[in-house]
């Protein structure tokens, strides 16, 4: 059964080798609120490798070096981004550097992004 943490940027679904991370409307996701996520991460996951989904369903930014402390601190195997509109597909430009490094693919629906991390754990 899924672990489900509720925090004011967001909900975190963490699950034996992935996590779901859902952001809410309108928050500013830096270098404070990676710290948090990085917790759970190491709390939830320790050193394991897992794969990491984010649920864009809805607008918000994020902090370039937010993204990169996550990927640095983290044993992240594989990124699955779920876009929903044009404007999250477009944002993903200024994060893909950060993630040179993991293979990274976007999908239309969240079902999608977790049958593809599924396959690569």
């Amino acid at each position: 059964m899924p672990q489900i943490i509720d925090e004011p940027y967001g909900q975190l679904v963490i699950h034996e080798s992935y996590l779901v991370f859902t952001a809410n409307q309108g928050i500013d996701f830096s270098e404070r609120e990676a710290k948090n996520f990085i917790h759970h991460v190491r709390n939830n996951f320790d050193n394991r490798p897992y794969s990491y989904i984010s649920n864009r369903t809805v607008g918000y930014s994020i902090n370039p070096i937010a993204t990169q402390q996550i990927v640095e601190s983290t044993n992240i195997k594989s990124i699955a981004i779920v876009v929903t509109s044009t404007r999250s597909e477009l944002a993903l430009g200024a994060e893909l550097p950060f993630y040179e490094d993991v293979p990274v693919k976007t999908f239309g629906s969240l079902e999608e992004a977790v049958e593809w991390s599924l396959k690569i754990n």
